[in-house]
């Protein structure tokens, strides 16, 4: 046995293998002793159990089996456990085992105490099992991270990586790690749209493995850039906090900083004056702002009430800004959600305009605002497949936007006057959309907005 010491959790089972054997027939007059179990074997399940069978003799007239421990070499046996033979569920429990301890079974005849004699059980090699689940998540076009979830007690030594590339007729090695590594995390490489992804448990360097586990692929999570929640509560000057990219805005467009945004702690409300504005510059990392060949999502969850809803209809141009990055005329770079008026219900929609030869995309939600009722909209374009989707209240439209320069600069344009020479280029607005020296109020978002984020995967 292994040196270590175990609890023992044992299946004992009867066998009718040998029914052709003799059978017992005690001698008249004597007392009947019943023969021995005619094998016992064992396999360790893990650390500290393992499985015991045996094979008990044909019709042994036995109405017990009983388990018995040796920590002596056999010198003297210690009772564990017994099982009656009428019962269905042959199992004994033994417990407190050294790693020396010897394991035996005998048959026995009760109340009478008549004894076989006993039967030493020997080890078995233990199979090896397989992982029971591997899933992976595509780093690149061509590279995936695999996780997968081990057997307890599998008795494996090293876990295997392989792939395939003719739907697995073959599999080649690609990885491994080690049972003791911490990181149980694999990597696959070379891989193609049609590649397989497979995971198998060994003994190392015995050569003992278990069947393969095909992998299922997982779409990545998307991860936070930057994450306003408006939890402070800001004065004049004081700015909004992103407490995931250090990405903090500036509250107004003026020199002054007026401050036009009423932070409560949770809630910025946006009155739709020059100064209800965040101001966020991204430069330092624009490229948390941009799909840069995989998919950007923007969204706010925000309310509005009966009065600003029916507000949208007195404005020349009925749309509001809710959040924006970069300017319309600034090629590539420009997404933002804004709420539109149709007729006399309000929408949010998402725009997105990635080509500077391209016309911006608006995807509409297909559901209206309901007065006084927080919810989120959720935009996100797909750089691989030039989708843009617009989820609000848990329905979604999607459309194709023509053109896709991902990696586009914002462009040039910008202001003269400082500070405002910093609103236009790479920069995120919330409440409005970004401005020079002054604020087109008819573009100004009304109602409340308790969190804006942008992520990425």
């Amino acid at each position: 046995m292994k040196n270590r010491r175990f609890l023992l959790f044992a299946t004992i089972s009867t066998s009718l293998a040998l029914l052709t054997a003799t059978v017992w027939v005690p001698t008249a007059g004597a007392q009947a002793v019943p023969p021995a179990p005619t094998v016992c074997s064992f396999v360790l399940t893990s650390a500290s159990t393992a499985d015991v069978t045996f094979s008990a003799a044909p019709n042994d007239g036995a109405d017990r089996y009983v388990l018995q421990t040796s920590d002596d070499g056999g010198a003297t046996w210690q009772y564990e456990d017994h099982v009656n033979a009428t019962a269905q569920d042959l199992a004994l429990d033994a417990q407190n085992l050294a790693s020396s301890t010897l394991l035996a079974v005998f048959a026995r005849l009760h109340p009478e105490n008549v004894k076989s004699d006993r039967v030493v059980c020997t080890e078995e090699a233990a199979a090896v099992l397989a992982p029971t689940v591997c899933s992976f998540v595509l780093t690149s076009a061509s590279t995936a991270d695999v996780t997968f979830s081990a057997a307890p007690n599998d008795g494996a030594d090293r876990y295997i990586l392989n792939k395939s590339d003719d739907n697995g007729s073959t599999w080649q090695w690609d990885d491994f790690v080690n049972a003791t590594d911490n990181d149980l995390t694999l990597k696959a490489e070379g891989l193609n749209p049609q590649t397989l992804i497979s995971v198998f448990a060994r003994e190392y360097p015995g050569p003992e493995a278990s069947t393969r586990v095909v992998c299922t692929e997982e779409t990545a999570a998307f991860v936070t850039q930057a994450l306003w929640t408006f939890d402070e509560v800001g004065g004049p000057g004081e700015p909004a906090i992103d407490s995931v990219g250090g990405f903090d805005g500036t509250i107004g467009v003026k020199d002054e900083h007026t401050d036009d945004v009423v932070r409560s702690g949770g809630a910025a409300t946006f009155t739709g004056t020059d100064g209800s504005i965040v101001a966020v510059q991204v430069d330092a990392n624009p490229d948390a702002f941009r799909p840069t060949g995989g998919e950007l999502r923007w969204e706010v969850e925000f309310s509005m009430n009966a009065t600003e809803i029916s507000a949208l209809t007195s404005f020349a141009n009925p749309t509001w800004n809710v959040m924006q990055r970069g300017f319309f005329g600034n090629p590539g770079g420009q997404w933002k959600i804004q709420i539109i008026k149709q007729g006399t219900q309000a929408y949010p929609q998402c725009t997105a305009k990635f080509a500077s030869e391209a016309a911006a995309k608006r995807v509409s939600a297909s559901l209206p605002i309901q007065a006084d009722q927080a919810a989120r909209v959720i935009c996100t374009f797909n750089a691989a497949t030039n989708e843009l989707t617009t989820t609000y209240r848990n329905e979604s439209v999607t459309e194709t936007v023509t053109g896709n320069d991902t990696l586009a600069p914002t462009g040039s344009t910008s202001c003269t006057t400082s500070p405002s020479s910093e609103r236009l280029g790479d920069v995120v607005t919330i409440g409005n959309k970004p401005a020079c020296s002054s604020i087109n109020a008819d573009d100004a978002f009304r109602g409340v907005i308790y969190e804006a984020a942008v992520s990425k995967r």
